[in-house]
């Protein structure tokens, strides 16, 4: 697998290599890559057209047009000027371990590719470190070592001078010198790995052959298929697909991969290859898959579920009676918990809503640090004591089977995980009332003293306190938008002014100007890329989904439930009408009979929404007219019953102040919510005639005037910023009638000289709010999950290693991936600024910025060749280590944001996705090796 590594390293090192003939290719041969090309392709079936109105560009060679002024710089898509055939669009999503399709079984795929992956490496790499073990002794030797595998050390040795002689030669420090079109370095790397390769060639044939594994035989016999197969199917892909191929493995845009008349260039033939070895080694994986498949189904179909609980409850009394690491858990959470009030206290008096955000992220974070380090400690070391003083001796020769004992021990421990997480949590909630909700308490009581004293102005003050910490103590649901700006001279921008800040997650918009920061609501929203230029060259980015849950915020049986039951009927008429155009006699009979269902139901809607208006209007006439203020609050309430309530809308802006402003006034800003039968808020900024985003069904019938169904187009009002506060307002429930879904808001800083700044998620409407015991009981699942993926990468390195070295191992994980995950993720996607590990400790020594291109002298330039080889690697790393950051859920419930099933579903998935390949990787350790002596 060295040699596998070293061919990818070499082909990597040559994607640069050109022919001297090759130097000036035709610009139409040679498309530029996409601009995400490094991240997972979506391929999709080649006949499919580019929708959102972005027309890729021609592959005759005529020039794109530009962008619009003011448009961001996006690079030219590939485009084939042959389609693939569909089922070589299969081989390749298969065969591709990078590529996956934006469907449910999408990343189903991407695992498997991946596990497969995994599976060929190990199943390569025992049947070597096997083979070396039982190699009987050479007959002829040279140095005292077999000649291949003296020739084996030699490539080793000349492959690794090869990378420093491209890397010098990259920097302009060697002359490069051509053999065919390719670097004579990365000639003599290639006849390297095919040393390396007839090594590894010779050790597995002849391992497996002597153990005389029938099964493994068949799997050596199958990679070798798969080679071939990959090597077929590569060769019969058309030549016009290369530049589609070289932009998906992150050529750079100039770079030539095909000739004027339609061949290859050097840089074409390694993307080909590159491409045939992913290809090919994805195949392996998929032959080995099958293999481990077969064993660990008939392993799985010998388990018990006594000898599971029979293990599990052995590791659940270890724990508690031998270890007593629980106990310890549970004594260090209660005997910091008696002092966190000292230290836990908000910034200042004004900002009371970070006191429940500091109590539940503390409480949750230290819950998470004491049942991490548990888990760490527990998991790996039970099991290699048991090896070492050879207790387990007396569980390997009853029937109880590998996998039983490799499972049993991750369900005893996760039930102790279980109860104390059920314990912490507990505790936790109690802490949280006594604290949090006693603050609430003394916040009501000095809003009644400060009404009752006649204190207007700090009853204003304690009763938005008061909302604040109540609002972080709950589980709302928000539903963003996709955010576009208009710069104050009214271009569309995908980002507003940057003022310097260090951190980039906010852009800022001018006051008093017509610059506006516009979020767009709807169940297919084009990417603010498409929609600010939708002429632009290239292929479309992929819709999102962004619908306002229409369902929810309109109450069933109000008015505006009944106004939207009329739409939804309207537009299913307008689908019935477009249809009669060319269908049959037999047909149209049809679609007129649903159509006439269609006008009946319209109709007895319209005349119970008629009644209900009526209903609602005589209410309030009546409550205007009571003189007896009980009876009219009483008839106001049951006219309010008749309409859903206004729609809340937060916001959590920031201020950019170039000025001190007036003193004492805040910051204004101005919001407006348009329908989608309004033209006020277009798909398209840019378009000079702009649409809506919806067309009425129920125009006709209202003449061109006011819709009273919907009423005005546009709610517009101004508000006051409040920093560190989450700013409500809310909009009339009517504005969601017939939207379908789509809505668009739109936010101006009215304040001169001021600048307000916001994300994506800064706006967002209030779905719905539910229960924070709830909500932090779903947060501690996020805890529990990354307990499981840690427990079964404890269990699995306590099947090989000591109980330190097992140790070290799982804290590693736990490191590498809860803290430096980002880090792996830049290094897998090539985002890394500075250089590898190498190169940035000479950046460090040398005070060198990351920005700064280095001197080529002797030292970076061995820096850069380690790095070439070091790098790969630790890309690799980002498929083995989990991604523990993303299954922790503490600050969404410390914002008091809502879990949904849905992210608490994934994190499931994504937790069994990492605990499962470990721990069968466990149970074929510790069935291969001897663990009772």
């Amino acid at each position: 697998m060295s040699a596998l590594s070293l061919f990818l390293l070499l082909c990597w090192a040559q994607t640069g290599d050109q022919a001297p003939e090759a130097s000036s290719p035709d610009p139409a041969a040679s498309p530029s890559p996409q601009p995400a090309a490094a991240a997972p392709v979506a391929l999709d079936t080649p006949a499919a057209a580019a929708p959102g109105g972005a027309p890729a560009p021609a592959a005759g060679g005529g020039d794109a047009a530009p962008p619009p002024a003011g448009g961001p710089v996006v690079q030219q898509s590939a485009v084939m000027a042959e389609q693939l055939a569909p089922w070589q669009s299969w081989v390749l999503l298969i065969g591709d371990p990078i590529r996956t399709a934006p469907v449910w079984w999408g990343p189903i795929l991407s695992w498997i590719k991946i596990i497969s992956l995994a599976g060929l490496l190990g199943w390569v790499g025992a049947w070597a470190v096997s083979s070396l073990r039982g190699r009987r002794p050479a007959s002829f030797t040279v140095g005292g070592a077999r000649p291949l595998d003296a020739a084996l050390l030699l490539a080793i040795i000349v492959g690794i001078g090869c990378v420093f002689v491209r890397v010098a030669q990259g920097s302009g420090q060697m002359p490069e010198a051509y053999v065919l079109g390719v670097a004579v370095a990365s000639l003599v790397g290639m006849i390297c790995l095919l040393v390396g390769l007839a090594w590894l060639e010779v050790l597995l044939w002849s391992g497996i052959r002597r153990e005389r594994r029938t099964g493994d035989l068949v799997v050596l016999l199958g990679i070798h298929l798969a080679l071939l197969a990959a090597v077929g199917l590569s060769a019969s892909l058309p030549a016009s697909a290369i530049p589609y191929l070289a932009a998906g493995l992150g050529f750079p845009p100039d770079t030539a991969v095909v000739t004027p008349d339609g061949g290859l260039t050097s840089a074409g033939t390694v993307a080909l290859v590159l491409t045939s070895v992913r290809m090919a080694l994805t195949f392996m994986g998929f032959a080995v898959l099958a293999r481990i498949a077969q064993l660990v189904i008939r392993e799985v179909a010998s388990v018990r579920p006594r000898r599971l609980y029979a293990m599990g409850k052995f590791s659940w009394v270890e724990s508690f009676r031998k270890t007593r690491i629980p106990w310890a858990v549970l004594a260090i959470f209660l005997l910091i918990l008696a002092f966190t009030h000292w230290f836990l206290q908000p910034p200042d008096s004004q900002r009371e809503a970070e006191l429940s955000r500091l109590y539940v992220g503390t409480l949750m974070l230290l819950s998470s640090i004491l049942l991490t380090l548990m888990v760490a400690i527990l998991t790996p070391i039970t099991l290699p004591n048991d090896i070492r003083f050879q207790t387990i001796y007396t569980v390997v020769t009853k029937p109880v089977r590998r996998l039983e004992v490799v499972w049993g021990r991750m369900l005893g421990f996760m039930a102790v995980v279980t109860v104390l997480i059920l314990a912490l949590g507990g505790i936790s909630l109690i802490y949280l009332d006594r604290n949090v909700g006693g603050r609430v308490d003394e916040l009501r009581e000095e809003l009644a003293a400060a009404r009752e004293a006649g204190l207007t102005n700090k009853a204003e003050q304690l009763e938005a306190q008061l909302d604040q910490l109540q609002t972080r103590m709950s589980a709302r649901l928000p539903v963003d938008g996709s955010l576009t700006f208009i710069d104050s001279v009214g271009e569309p921008r995908i980002k507003g002014i940057d003022v310097g800040q260090e951190l980039e997650i906010r852009s800022f918009v001018e006051g008093a100007t017509q610059a506006e920061a516009s979020w767009l609501f709807g169940p297919i929203v084009p990417h603010p890329v498409d929609r600010l230029f939708p002429n632009r060259p290239g292929l479309p980015f992929p819709m999102v989904s962004k619908p306002i849950p229409v369902d929810l915020l309109l109450e069933r049986g109000t008015i505006e439930y009944l106004a939207n039951e009329i739409y939804e009927l309207a537009y299913q008429k307008a689908e019935e009408e477009a249809g009669k155009q060319g269908a049959e006699p037999g047909e149209l009979s049809r679609i007129n009979a649903r159509v006439a269902r269609l006008d009946e139901q319209i109709g007895g809607l319209a005349a119970q929404h008629q009644e209900m208006v009526g209903r609602y209007v005589e209410l309030t006439d009546r409550a205007a007219a009571a003189e007896d203020e009980a009876e009219a609050a009483r008839l106001r309430a049951e006219a309010d019953d008749l309409r859903s309530p206004d729609v809340p809308v937060q916001m959590t802006f920031t201020v950019y102040r170039t000025t001190k402003g007036r003193p004492g006034e805040p910051v204004y800003a101005s919001i407006q919510v348009a329908h989608p039968f309004s033209t006020e808020a277009p798909m398209f900024p840019s378009d000079p005639r702009p649409q809506p985003l919806l067309i009425d069904p129920l125009a006709s019938q209202f003449g061109g005037g006011p819709n009273p169904l919907v009423g005005d187009l546009v709610y517009s009002d101004t508000f006051d910023v409040k920093e560190y506060y989450t700013n409500k307002w809310s909009f009339p429930a009517q504005k969601l009638v017939g939207s379908q879904g789509y809505l668009t808001i739109q936010v101006q800083c009215l304040s001169p000289t001021q600048y307000l700044g916001m994300a994506e998620g800064d706006l967002f409407v209030v779905a719905s709010q539910g229960s924070f015991l709830v909500n932090y009981m779903r947060g501690l699942a996020g805890i529990w999950l990354q307990a499981m993926v840690l427990t079964a990468i404890g269990v699995w390195a306590g099947t090989f290693l000591s109980w330190p070295v097992a140790l070290l191992i799982t804290v590693f994980f736990f490191a590498a991936g809860e803290i430096f995950f980002p880090i792996l993720n830049q290094l897998a996607t090539g985002q890394m600024v500075g250089g590898g590990p190498f190169e940035s400790m000479i950046r460090m020594i040398s005070h060198q910025n990351q920005m700064s291109e280095l001197d080529a002298t002797l030292g970076v330039i061995l820096a850069k060749s380690l790095d070439s080889i070091v790098v790969p690697i630790m890309s690799l790393l980002i498929f083995i280590v989990p991604n523990f950051s993303a299954m922790d859920l503490s600050n969404l419930v410390a914002d008091g944001f809502a879990i949904r099933w849905s992210t608490l579903g994934a994190n499931v998935l994504l937790a069994l996705a990492y605990a499962l390949p470990f721990s069968i990787a466990g149970y074929f350790i510790l069935k291969n090796r001897e663990v009772a002596a």
